[in-house]
């Protein structure tokens, strides 16, 4: 593990022998963090970040940026991959290199080694001369046309903090990261750029109607089933996705069954922020082990406020139950996925499955974490209530923490 002290304004590319939970202590300095943590100019696949500070008497900025970072298609690949920094232009337009991918599923090509046929080049410091289709200079490819915004990872040990005190300043700027198209088929997979490892999304955005520009967050329904009878089939009840672990995200397809679910027509626009912050076990950094290790990816979007998996911290959803006993048996469903080691996202999937069924008798139902487990208890007397105690808070059974207007207290978000 190394150690640095950020007095001057630096970019992360002349930090050297970098050995993964390296410390970072900005004291008064500026760090500039624009290439991926682990792949680019003195960085390796073990150099994810340990602690970072921000000094609390000197102050100091850290900026994840991916301002300037793009992504160019190409074909015809020839020669070898050329060392990071080189220069790759077309006509006036001009950056420097950062990565070459075969596909967005897989780890970049190591300096030196033989160009994939087709593929990705990713570059950063692009000049705003938007790159055309042609023979790029100083790599051996032809741009199949304008580049696209890129995406960064930014790789953190998950038992390491970071920490910016009052005088300091974190800055985190970026684009969208544009996964594809709609086709209005059930069928078709959405690739996120994954470096090979294992993908963890909460869910990606999706234009409201073709050209609209208007988006609306989509969350992954993780397990449950694209059936209709988890999922409508209308926008309303089934406006979820399904993201598999290699990174593919389908609309109405859990990726074997394909009954429920919204599936958006034709012509939206799907896209993530474009900085994904991640997170492993101290000591499990490169691909090889992680794989053997079965290293979790988890991945955070960061470009605006996390939304719930309805869009507010405490979201007022309204169901109607045409009977109790039918309540209860959706209750005693949630109930069961939630007592197991349950995390957040499983909960909102438990949520979203008691939601999408039919109703016409008022129903609320309060989540409480008590000791890590998240549980449900409904009510027969009004609107469905979702939020989390921040702090443990013992799990009363039969009785709740009451304001005067009768409704739970109001906690932060899921």
């Amino acid at each position: 593990m190394a150690t640095y002290a950020i007095t001057t304004a630096v970019n992360i590319d002349s930090l050297a022998a970098k050995a993964g939970s390296d410390t970072y202590n900005i004291n008064g300095g500026y760090l500039t963090v624009d290439q991926d943590t682990r792949y680019g100019a003195n960085q390796n696949t073990s150099a994810a970040m340990g602690n970072l500070t921000l000094s609390a008497t000197l102050g100091g900025t850290v900026e994840f940026t991916s301002v300037g970072v793009r992504l160019i298609a190409y074909t015809a690949g020839t020669g070898n991959v050329p060392a990071y920094g080189t220069t790759i232009s077309r006509g006036s337009a001009s950056a420097t290199l950062l990565t070459v991918y075969a596909t967005l599923a897989s780890a970049p090509t190591a300096v030196g080694a033989a160009m994939p046929a087709t593929g990705f080049i990713k570059v950063r410091g692009w000049n705003l001369t938007e790159y055309t289709a042609g023979a790029l200079t100083g790599i051996g490819a032809t741009a199949s046309g304008a580049s696209v915004p890129g995406w960064l990872e930014i790789v953190g040990v998950d038992v390491l903090t970071q920490t910016c005190n009052r005088l300091g300043t974190y800055k985190v700027r970026g684009d969208w990261f544009a996964l594809g198209t709609t086709d209005g088929v059930r069928a078709t997979t959405y690739q996120v750029p994954s470096h090979g490892s294992l993908v963890h999304l909460p869910g990606v955005w999706v234009e409201t109607a073709a050209a609209s520009g208007v988006y609306e967050f989509y969350p992954n329904a993780g397990s449950a089933a694209a059936t209709s009878a988890v999922f409508g089939t209308e926008e309303l009840r089934g406006r979820v996705c399904w993201v598999s672990t290699a990174g593919l995200v389908r609309f109405g397809h859990d990726g074997t069954t394909s009954t429920g679910g919204f599936i958006p027509e034709s012509g939206r626009k799907v896209r993530i922020p474009s900085i994904m912050f991640v997170c492993h076990a101290d000591g499990v950094r490169d691909h090889g082990r992680r794989r053997a290790r079965h290293r979790e990816r988890i991945v955070q979007l960061v470009l605006e406020p996390q939304p719930t998996v309805f869009g507010t911290a405490r979201q007022r959803l309204h169901l109607r139950e045409r009977h109790a006993d039918r309540v209860r048996l959706a209750h005693r469903v949630v109930s069961r996925r939630c007592r197991a080691e349950c995390s957040a996202d499983q909960l909102r999937h438990a949520v979203v499955a008691l939601l999408c069924r039919r109703n016409d008798g008022p129903v609320r139902v309060d989540a409480r974490r008590d000791d890590g487990v998240w549980q449900l208890r409904p009510e027969l007397d009004g609107p469905l209530w979702i939020h989390r105690h921040e702090r443990p808070h013992p799990l009363v059974r039969g009785h709740s923490r009451q304001r005067s207007n009768g409704h739970a207290t109001p906690q932060p978000s899921v």
